[in-house]
């Protein structure tokens, strides 16, 4: 699922040439093939940090004027308590989003089972392993340094039974024990690619010869359902 060009307003027809809620309306805008706009919920760490320490910091201020007003313990105490509070409100949350995504990456490993040949490959849930080859000049593949700076080309995944592509903007890379997200996937990388998977025209026939007619299995995702990537 790629991100669109164009964007409007399924309520009042109003457009845009980014992705982005409807002023008057307040509606996420929906771009030319009637998709949302996709908008990772996560932050990196150095914005999560930043935000904590703004919000924490301001806190630390309504505090020392606390402290002013107040003697004794609980003026001295104010400041410190607000700042860690206002840090933890906006850091918790963030870490129970991980834990999160890595209990859904964990089940979604449990659901597809081993990986399979990609000449067998059915249409649904699959999990195949195979070798990065990027379709393009580009020498990655993907890369996710956070939610918000992660891309990726259009790729192959080969593993001598056949090629499947990987065409998406919806993925998340994860290491292969699922302790760390992120990371960067090169040209020549062995990864196991699982997400939901259908038999489609190869966008470069050279790619496949006269397997299935040049229907290879193209993998891509939905924000609700992205496709996962181990490295």
């Amino acid at each position: 699922m790629r991100e669109g060009h164009e964007y409007h307003c399924p309520q009042c027809g109003d457009t845009s040439p980014a992705g982005t809620t409807c002023i008057d309306c307040g509606i996420p805008m929906i771009d030319e093939r009637g998709n949302q706009p996709l908008r990772p919920s996560e932050q990196s760490l150095f914005e999560e940090w930043w935000e904590a320490w703004t919000i924490g910091g301001s806190l630390g201020f309504v505090g020392a004027i606390a402290g002013g007003l107040f003697a004794g313990t609980v003026g001295l105490l104010a400041g410190p308590a607000l700042l860690v509070g206002g840090a933890a409100t906006v850091l918790v949350p963030r870490r129970l989003q991980l834990v999160r995504r890595r209990r859904w990456a964990r089940e979604l490993l449990e659901r597809a089972g081993e990986p399979v040949k990609i000449a067998g490959a059915a249409t649904g849930l699959v999990r195949i392993r195979g070798k990065v080859k990027v379709l393009g000049e580009s020498s990655f593949a993907a890369y996710e340094r956070s939610p918000r700076d992660r891309k990726c080309w259009r790729f192959v995944v080969h593993d001598g039974s056949g090629p499947a592509v990987v065409d998406d903007d919806c993925f998340e890379i994860w290491r292969s024990d699922l302790r760390k997200r992120g990371g960067t996937i090169e040209g020549g990388a062995q990864i196991d690619v699982i997400g939901r998977a259908v038999l489609r025209p190869a966008p470069d026939p050279d790619l496949v010869g006269s397997l299935r007619d040049s229907m290879v299995p193209v993998f891509e995702g939905t924000p609700g359902t992205p496709v996962l990537l181990l490295i």
